[in-house]
């Protein structure tokens, strides 16, 4: 990528196996046990982010697709490997960088099946490393490879029939060999914020090359105001603030905003961003509606494809 060209990019997912372990339709993104992933509805999404000029689409691939590698992790109905690649060819004939993702988080690493009940073993590693191997090489190379890592906690977790969290050294140790993992193949680890540590132990342990996307779901404020308005909860300023915070700290971002909670997010956020982090630190934004990719969800998939391509053009001043 050019030094001053930024990616304008969207979250989309072929899997949401990454919330719940269980099939119970009371729960937010239940387990499913088959593919729930529609085409048209994919494809209508690539058209609009192309016609809207966006040029960034993560893809969250889960147990979406049936690895040669390691084919037990496949839910019904998953992509073949082949499958997936005509997607990607698609997606880039319309002029937009795949980004692949799997969540390494044990909060989102349901996707994994068994392997997610093996997590800092040598067989969890050798999985691992088998998984993003496959990607890379399905991906052609990418130049970012996103690992999630994010929300690792008891607390995300306690509806879970089964939960893990590390800790301490082996938080860091199975990180790090991630990372390693993605750059023997030639791509740019990208992980969601750490919140839970301190500036001091995040400077002394993650490498500066490790791409960063903190996260804001809310109201902000323009690039002038230095008091976000609506007040924010004491949370959500700790999400707001770690954007200067990171960028004190000299590492890339790409900050993430939704449509899920308010649509005037990425409007305000992009702004807001652009005053804290300086150019060359700033490498684009991304936007996460945070539902699946079928026909219930298609306006707000659209929506959010419309509401960046805004934010982008505000950016840029047109």
């Amino acid at each position: 990528m050019e030094n001053n060209k930024k990616y304008w990019g969207m979250l989309l997912h072929l899997s949401m196996n990454m919330w719940n372990d269980k099939e119970d339709p009371n729960q937010y993104c239940p387990y499913e046990s088959k593919l729930s992933w529609h085409k048209p509805t994919w494809r209508a999404t690539v058209d609009y982010m192309a016609e809207c000029g966006l040029n960034m689409l993560v893809i969250d691939l889960g147990d979406a697709v049936k690895y040669e590698s390691h084919p037990e992790i496949a839910i019904e109905g998953a992509l073949t490997v082949s499958e997936l690649r005509e997607e990607l060819t698609y997606i880039r004939t319309k002029g937009i960088v795949p980004v692949p993702k799997l969540n390494f988080s044990t909060a989102h690493d349901i996707w994994l099946g068994i392997y997610s009940r093996m997590v800092s073993t040598p067989k969890y590693y050798e999985v691992c490393r088998d998984l993003i191997n496959e990607v890379c090489e399905i991906f052609d190379k990418p130049e970012y490879f996103h690992l999630g890592w994010d929300e690792e906690t008891a607390g995300h977790q306690k509806t879970y029939e089964y939960a893990v969290m590390r800790g301490g050294k082996l938080w860091w140790n199975d990180l790090k060999f991630l990372c390693d993992c993605v750059r023997e193949n030639g791509a740019r680890p990208w992980i969601w914020s750490i919140y839970r540590k301190s500036m001091e132990e995040i400077l002394k342990e993650l490498p500066k090359d490790v791409m960063i996307s903190s996260w804001f779901y809310a109201r902000t404020a323009s690039a002038i105001q230095e008091i976000p308005d609506p007040p924010l909860e004491d949370w959500e300023k700790i999400h707001l603030d770690n954007f200067e915070e990171l960028e004190k700290a000299g590492y890339d971002q790409i900050p993430c905003g939704s449509n899920w909670q308010t649509h005037v997010n990425m409007e305000q956020l992009v702004p807001w961003c652009e005053r804290v982090i300086s150019e060359d630190k700033l490498k684009g934004f991304l936007m996460a509606p945070w539902c699946p990719t079928n026909e219930r969800y298609k306006y707000r998939l659209l929506d959010g494809v419309h509401l960046t391509a805004w934010a982008k053009k505000d950016y840029e001043g047109k």
